[in-house]
């Protein structure tokens, strides 16, 4: 599309009445969506086929996939923090209208995401203030069936792609996988069956010879937790030593992780922090850890959570037929 370097491919038929978009890249140094991207067309024809259009967005911000960076080499800007972006804008903004563009028309959009430390599959939630899109976004998380969700807050607004089409009455989602140098094969297949129940369950797909892989017992409750998520940062440069796996239960002053700053060698531990509402007893969930690794400040060491059991029954819920 014109200099953006923003290129769609088509997958199905291109006049079909059901569409999804799926992208990846979107920042530049989150290859691993690109990953799943390729498993899906290799099986395309083997174990799957289309029924509708799906238009596929391998680079989404073409120039920062380059240069493997997050922003764009030319401005600077975060291509999902520029909301639905601006035709007359800066050269990220223009890049994002036009995706929003390729966007407009499609029955749901999915995003491939990584995150840059130790974690399992997740998916976002932008909670859309539309009725018919929340239950929209609700249900193809719960189809997805990501390990979990995290949750952004109404009136938390990040301004990202997602956000901005589920404004605009367009379902999006943001599947976050693991970083591609933590991802093991079964985290990609895992990741592969989640984007393909979404083809399936928008009418895009059919899976070829049964049920997509990982299907639930009948009867099983099958939404992913929903946790509101807290980051703790690195101060300095240095070495980050975990201590506590994935999945731990923290109480605010546990020891997560050790970091050694350099050039002074001080060891200092990170601690769960106090949560928001310390009278309810609240206790977290480590979410996301980095390897044994040298780290920046700024750099996220460790993600903790709170549950939203709510959530997650609406969540259920949308999988029940709709009452409008």
């Amino acid at each position: 599309m014109g200099s953006s370097g923003l290129a769609v491919g088509t997958i199905g038929p291109p006049d079909s009445s059901r569409s999804v978009t799926v992208t990846s890249l979107l920042h530049g140094d989150e290859d691993a969506g690109l990953l799943v991207m390729h498993e899906l067309i290799e099986q395309l024809g083997l174990s799957w086929r289309a029924t509708g259009t799906i238009k596929l967005v391998p680079l989404a911000n073409p120039y920062a996939a380059l240069a493997c960076r997050r922003g764009t080499p030319m401005d600077g800007l975060d291509a999902n923090r520029v909301g639905a972006g601006k035709r007359t804008g800066q050269f990220t903004e223009a890049l994002v209208d036009m995706l929003t563009g390729v966007a407009a028309d499609t029955d749901l959009m999915i995003n491939l995401h990584c995150y840059e430390t130790v974690t399992a599959d997740a998916g976002v939630f932008v909670d859309p203030q539309d009725y018919r899109v929340r239950r929209a976004v609700l249900r193809a998380l719960a189809i997805a069936r990501p390990s979990w969700v995290m949750i952004v807050p109404a009136g938390a607004s990040i301004a990202s792609l997602d956000w901005a089409l589920c404004e605009r009455g367009v379902p999006a989602v943001s599947l976050e996988l693991p970083r591609t140098d933590l991802m093991t094969p079964p985290d990609l297949t895992r990741m592969v069956g989640c984007v393909l129940r979404l083809l399936v369950d928008a009418g895009v797909a059919e899976v070829l010879g049964g049920a997509v892989d990982d299907q639930p017992a009948p009867g099983t409750d099958t939404a992913p937790r929903c946790y509101l998520r807290r980051a703790v940062r690195a101060a300095a440069m240095g070495v980050w030593l975990p201590r506590r796996e994935l999945g731990a239960r923290l109480a605010a002053g546990d020891v997560v992780g050790q970091l050694t700053a350099v050039p002074s060698w001080t060891v200092e531990d990170l601690v769960a922090p106090e949560p928001d509402e310390p009278a309810g007893g609240t206790e977290w969930t480590l979410l996301q850890t980095r390897p044994r690794e040298v780290v920046r400040p700024n750099d996220i060491l460790f993600a903790v959570g709170t549950e939203d059991f709510k959530l997650r029954r609406e969540m259920a819920e949308a999988l029940e037929p709709a009452d409008f």
